[in-house]
């Protein structure tokens, strides 16, 4: 990450062929927030939310991809 609110930020995306008709993709998110040990009293809170937000991305593409 260049710019934001991260100390540090990876993303990465890997498709798995399941079996030819179905593909897996698995979003891997490393990051650390930054103000040293105060950032890490909040990595736990973060964590959570980084989470629920690559859901509700997971589930909003799912549903474009079945209406489509």
């Amino acid at each position: 990450m260049l710019t934001g609110p991260f100390r540090k930020w990876k993303h990465s995306h890997k498709f798995h062929n399941l079996d030819g008709k179905q593909t897996e993709l698995v979003d891997t998110v490393e990051f650390e927030l930054p103000y040293g040990i105060l950032g890490k009293l909040f990595e736990g809170y973060a964590y959570k939310q980084i989470q629920n937000i690559f859901e509700h991305r997971k589930i909003s593409t799912l549903n474009a991809l079945e209406n489509n």
